[in-house]
């Protein structure tokens, strides 16, 4: 065998999986794709579980059930596809454009994965509850509502004058765009006084704490997250449109009643916040390499906080007696 692991760890890796291609999968690294058979995915999907630099492979063997012949195997194709986790070696000796490349290529990897896992694709594909379109609305306004505070955090904390004007333009122009949530929710029968009165769910809150956390350790970091939140430069106004019919044929809602969700992103599509990064990537050459690591694992945070945001969606509002929408508890509560 040529890799010389015998405590195998890897590098980033994403799986994805589509539904027209059922028996294929793809691994996504920030240096390439490779595809895959979902039989193959699946067997290295077992033994990632334990890939994390402190088990041998007999130890791997043993806790995921696949052999260590089979194991070595897969080894070895990672190996040849530069799979495994590189050596740690001083990040000063590394040129800062590879170093900015690579936090560009994550942001966008990232940003990939969640339009395959957060919830608004499970609500496209028709795969939930209208209780959840719902809770999704409701979390989308007051994370909305919040946004552009951490904005303003990162022009705070931003020393580069010409990087604070980019930050002051960027917090302007996201200002006040929780209106087009609300007269969503208002169309579906919701008042307006219960929508700006309710609390957003715990994991909605932890996703504008870490990015006031992050934007304060490195405001520069506010453009890699943009790269990540933002729509996608990919997509077309169609895009917004269909999206939008589908959620209301899907979930029985009246016709028109969500345009103002297509308005917004069709706002934000407009604006070019998914191009941020791209245009001011001079910035990024500002991060010193001390923060890369920390800066990075903090991103990587976040993404998970939306993930983790879908899931309390999910379960808080399909809970039968948990109100809709979640109301605060002051001392009157009690």
């Amino acid at each position: 065998m040529q890799y010389l692991q015998s405590n195998p760890k890897f590098r980033h890796n994403l799986i994805f999986t589509y539904s027209d291609k059922p028996k294929e999968a793809y691994i996504v690294a920030s240096h390439s794709t490779f595809q895959v058979s979902q039989k193959d995915a699946q067997e290295f999907l077992k033994i990632r579980s334990f890939c994390t630099g402190y088990n041998e492979i007999s130890a791997i063997s043993e806790k995921s059930g696949i052999s260590t012949k089979k194991i070595n195997k897969i080894l070895q194709s990672l190996y040849d596809a530069d799979m495994f986790r590189r050596p740690a070696r001083n990040l000063t000796l590394i040129d800062k454009s590879e170093i900015v490349n690579q936090l560009l290529v994550l942001s966008k990897m990232w940003g990939k994965q969640l339009e395959e896992t957060y919830i608004a694709a499970d609500l496209n594909a028709g795969d939930s509850t209208k209780n959840s379109l719902i809770g999704w609305l409701f979390e989308t306004y007051h994370y909305i509502k919040n946004f552009p505070q951490a904005i303003w955090t990162a022009y705070k904390y931003a020393a580069d004058t010409e990087l604070k004007n980019v930050y002051a333009e960027y917090y302007r122009q996201e200002q006040g765009h929780e209106k087009f949530i609300l007269e969503c929710l208002i169309r579906l029968g919701f008042k307006q006084d219960e929508i700006v009165n309710s609390i957003p769910l715990v994991a909605t809150r932890l996703i504008c704490l870490m990015m006031d956390e992050l934007f304060k350790y490195c405001p520069e970091s506010l453009l890699l997250i943009a790269n990540i939140i933002e729509s996608n430069e990919d997509s077309t106004l169609d895009d917004f449109r269909s999206f939008r019919l589908s959620l209301e044929k899907k979930y029985s809602l009246p016709d028109g009643s969500l345009i103002a969700l297509q308005k917004h992103s069709e706002l934000d599509y407009q604006l070019g916040h998914a191009s941020l990064a791209k245009k001011h990537e001079k910035f990024l050459y500002n991060i010193t390499c001390e923060k890369i690591h920390i800066l990075i694992n903090l991103i990587h945070d976040i993404k998970h906080a939306f993930d983790a945001q879908s899931m309390e969606i999910k379960e808080y509002y399909n809970q039968v007696g948990n109100y809709i929408p979640r109301q605060p508890v002051d001392y009157f509560s009690i």
